[in-house]
């Protein structure tokens, strides 16, 4: 990043006249012909920070000052907004009239907007492509303003090419969301509380039909959202559906939320889905969420599941009956699975999962804190080895007592194993690391983390002796192939 002294400079370098009028001044000088190109002069003003206060004055100074740069520094300087209070500012003075009350921004109108009194407003309000507020840092009435605003038919969005837009705001405020719903926004981020966010949903297909990033979470009121789904809905086929959401993230999820947004999205568009839990019934909660996911979008390729609250009762989840509902995502490339509460599994459940996700890629299985209650063994290595020949990446617990026979498991893709908590003995090392050279040729890096230094240095020998057991595995394999075909011709020849 340059300095402020060099962007000093840059400025009034482009304050002088042959920037400032034409092309050709009456000094006789000429601007370069490569000033020409809008989108080098773009790209130019695009690396002039916009994010810190210190170099905004430049950008005010380039669009006030110099004629070639003034629409870049424009865009530049209004792309990212924070607040309506700068394009308030754009209003006549004799329209609006900024008072503060106890410490609180209050805005007065003193007469009807009228549409002429937006001529200088829409100058600029087209140049914002993203837009965040929230009630804790934006302290503007928006339940006061947005009405008026709206009175203008111009002002079905008040940013008619905003992109990318942030809403979090109280009750009181959260309705007039819709003032800043637009055609070209591709990621919205809204929280609020559930019942507000099931009304939002129903706009945005009509409202928001370019969304691509959805990120929403709302209070955990569970008694709001209930109240709601008895509220008639309209059939999928009388309205327009989201065809462009391809991407999900939802925290403290609700099943009828969930259900809803489904209803209204096309047909297996969505690729990838975030969950943070933070309920105490994480079982049923996500049991319900993924089966109203699969209701829909089958296609789901990447799934990630986050349980930040332990289970007060004390009972252990089963990790398969959780995800059971999941596994008819039969694309699914990525698990990632994460909780502070206490879960189980064993070597069926990841037999199931195995084969039920044949173009897996990656499998995290993570329980935060001290690991408990896995009964996985290499068997559990073995099955993905055998039904997940695209795996690259595998993340879990288990145990190493007992090394299953090889057979025909073999995976050339997996690079990286991170065995998280998963117990070695000294005794094993050797054997381990036969298994894995031999069930995964190309695995090169085997971390741990959360166990004794004893075991994880035992795991790090591990890493070290693959490369000797894999040519060791191979120098078998070729024998055991000789002697097949030996066999083959004696046989042969006998005949």
């Amino acid at each position: 990043m340059a300095s402020t002294g060099l962007w000093h400079a840059f400025v009034e370098l482009c304050c002088r006249d042959e920037f400032s009028v034409t092309a050709t001044t009456t000094t006789g000088t000429t601007m370069h012909r490569c000033f020409e190109i809008p989108e080098l002069v773009d790209e130019i003003v695009s690396h002039i920070p916009h994010f810190l206060d210190k170099y905004e004055p430049f950008l005010a100074v380039l669009a006030r000052t110099a004629r070639l740069f003034h629409d870049s520094a424009l865009n530049r300087l209004w792309r990212s907004q924070h607040s309506l209070h700068p394009l308030l500012l754009c209003m006549p003075p004799d329209l609006v009239q900024e008072e503060f009350l106890n410490g609180k921004r209050s805005l007065k109108f003193l007469r009807p907007i009228q549409s002429s009194d937006w001529e200088r407003p829409h100058h600029y309000a087209r140049r914002v492509r993203s837009f965040s507020s929230s009630s804790r840092l934006d302290d503007l009435p928006y339940s006061v303003i947005c009405p008026l605003l709206a009175l203008d038919a111009a002002n079905d969005c008040i940013f008619p090419n905003l992109t990318h837009l942030l809403w979090i705001h109280s009750d009181e405020n959260f309705p007039h969301i819709g003032l800043f719903l637009g055609p070209n926004i591709t990621v919205l981020t809204i929280q609020c509380d559930a019942s507000s966010l099931l009304a939002t949903l129903s706009l945005l297909p009509r409202k928001c039909p370019s969304v691509k990033c959805l990120d929403m979470s709302h209070a955990r009121d569970d008694s709001a959202v209930e109240s709601t789904t008895t509220l008639p809905a309209p059939p999928r086929a009388q309205g327009p559906l989201l065809t462009a959401l391809h991407f999900l993230q939802y925290q403290d999820p609700h099943p009828s939320v969930m259900s809803r947004l489904c209803e209204l999205c096309l047909d297996n568009t969505l690729n990838t889905c975030e969950l943070d839990i933070r309920c105490r019934d994480a079982t049923q909660r996500i049991r319900s969420l993924l089966a109203a996911l699969a209701s829909s979008q089958r296609a789901l390729s990447d799934l990630q599941i986050r349980i930040w609250h332990p289970d007060e009762t004390g009972d252990s989840l089963d990790l398969i009956e959780c995800l059971r509902p999941a596994l008819g995502f039969a694309k699914l490339t990525r698990l990632h699975f994460l909780s502070r509460a206490r879960f189980h599994f064993d070597d069926l459940a990841i037999s199931e999962m195995a084969r039920a996700w044949p173009e897996l890629e990656s499998l995290d299985i993570m329980m935060l804190g001290r690991a408990e209650g896995f009964r996985t063994t290499l068997q559990s290595i073995k099955h993905l080895a055998l039904h997940c020949p695209n795996l690259r990446a595998l993340s879990m617990d288990f145990t190493t007592d007992i090394i299953p026979s090889v057979g025909d498991a073999s995976n050339r893709r997996m690079s990286s194993l991170d065995v998280h908590q998963s117990p070695l003995l000294t005794s094993q090392v050797h054997p381990v690391a036969r298994f894995l050279a031999a069930i995964f040729p190309n695995l090169r890096e085997v971390s741990s983390h959360g166990t004794a230094d004893s075991i994880k240095d035992r795991w790090e020998e591990v890493e070290v002796l693959l490369p000797s057991h894999v040519g060791e595995s191979t120098r078998k394999k070729n024998a055991h192939s000789s002697t097949v075909l030996q066999k083959f011709f004696q046989d042969l020849l006998r005949r």
